[in-house]
């Protein structure tokens, strides 16, 4: 029995028995010499492009180096998918196929993919990318918001709309300004109006902006629509009336530069 055991310890030695443990050069996440190859994922200039009919497309790109099971822009639920890239977007797709389909990392196949979504109306988004090894990276592009303003003397708020301050402001402070900051103008009965040379005096507060209305046509004034403004703000909009008739809440959704995330409206024309 002891020479049994004997034997046994010696082979245990040499490693000439079997293991059932996995090998550090060859684990489920994949090595790379005899080391585990961490899963990575990261997006890469990220950024809203503004379009002349007031929607706006996903770009920029993510550098990977593992398959990816999941790479959604997915609703503000979620769960509804806005635009798949894996199976909409060609480039992602054939990129993605080429991986390993065990979904090993590994540093040889680290890869940069450019991305572009098709064309979506201003919401909020979750972009979201999902490994193979169930690794999670998410984006949440847009947020909700509402202010106060006002139309006329008589309101006890300003008539003068910043989104990017995401606030109105009296004739009196915009005086004041030093930053090119005023994206709208509200008027009577809750409608908003992109600023006039005439409405400009004070050059130094107005920023330059375009109004598109519910069915994308650029328009100077309405009351709900979708402004894209040169302080980098896309969002939607409309007003309701406080008892007054002469105040009224701005809201909507708007998208700006947060996080990762940069506004581009070079392919839409601003004016005042």
């Amino acid at each position: 029995m002891k020479k049994v055991f004997k034997t046994a310890a010696f082979l245990l030695a040499m490693g000439l028995m079997t293991s059932t443990f996995t090998s550090c050069g060859e684990d489920e996440n994949g090595t790379d010499d005899g080391g585990l190859v961490e899963e990575q994922m990261k997006f890469n200039n990220l950024t809203a492009k503004a379009n002349a009919d007031g929607t706006i497309t996903i770009s920029g790109s993510i550098t990977t180096n593992t398959k990816l099971k999941e790479f959604c822009l997915y609703k503000e639920d979620g769960k509804t998918v806005a635009y798949d890239f894996l199976k909409d977007n060609k480039a992602v797709k054939e990129k993605n196929e080429v991986l390993d389909e065990n979904g090993k990392a590994s540093k040889e196949k680290q890869f940069t993919l450019d991305i572009a979504s098709a064309t979506v109306p201003v919401d909020i988004y979750k972009l979201a990318i999902k490994t193979k090894g169930s690794k999670t990276q998410d984006e949440t592009i847009g947020e909700t918001y509402s202010f106060l303003c006002g139309a006329g003397a008589n309101s006890s708020e300003g008539s003068y709309v910043s989104f990017v301050n995401n606030k109105s402001y009296k004739v009196g402070e915009v005086k004041e300004l030093k930053e090119k900051v005023v994206d709208l103008v509200c008027l009577a009965g809750g409608t908003f109006q992109v600023p006039s040379a005439a409405q400009n005096q004070y050059p130094d507060a107005f920023g330059t902006s375009a109004i598109f209305d519910s069915n994308g046509k650029s328009v100077t004034s309405s009351a709900t629509g979708t402004v894209i403004t040169s302080t980098k703000c896309i969002a939607t909009f409309s007003a309701v009336a406080a008892a007054s008739g002469v105040d009224y809440t701005i809201s909507g959704v708007i998208i700006n530069s947060k996080g990762s995330l940069s506004i581009d409206v070079s392919g839409v024309t601003l004016s005042k």
